[in-house]
């Protein structure tokens, strides 16, 4: 996720570079770059329905998302578990820190977000 995010950060930078000039550079206002945070999680939901239910960092620990039967999730499922985990973190932190937390005790290990989309993340026994 953070090398995910540092090359989201790099593409905002030279985004703000390329069509802004040095005086609306040196703006603390908002940049081009911010229409980037929308698509972050895009990487997440298209990984997970077309890359056999993982990221980078996922295949790297040896874990997946799958729906909940076992299968692989649909691009909704991918969208909304991606999109909530987004909006619980711009919501003042508090909820995607709950989020976070939520599998210690969830019977299941599940965070909010699987619970709402169906889905719940295993680990690769080696088939895919």
């Amino acid at each position: 996720m953070f090398l995910i995010f540092a090359v989201f950060l790099g593409v905002g930078v030279s985004v703000r570079y390329a069509f802004l000039s040095p005086h609306e550079r040196s703006d603390s206002g908002q940049g081009p770059e911010i229409l980037l945070i929308p698509l972050m999680p895009l990487y997440g939901a298209l990984c997970h329905c077309y890359w056999h239910g993982q990221t980078l960092g996922k295949r790297a620990l040896g874990i997946s998302v799958r729906h909940v039967n076992g299968g692989p999730i649909s691009l909704g499922q991918a969208l909304s578990r991606a999109y909530l985990r987004s909006a619980l973190f711009v919501a003042a932190y508090v909820p995607w820190i709950l989020d976070s937390l939520w599998p210690l005790w969830q019977s299941d290990n599940r965070a909010l977000h699987d619970l709402a989309a169906s889905t719940v993340v295993i680990r690769n026994t080696g088939g895919d």
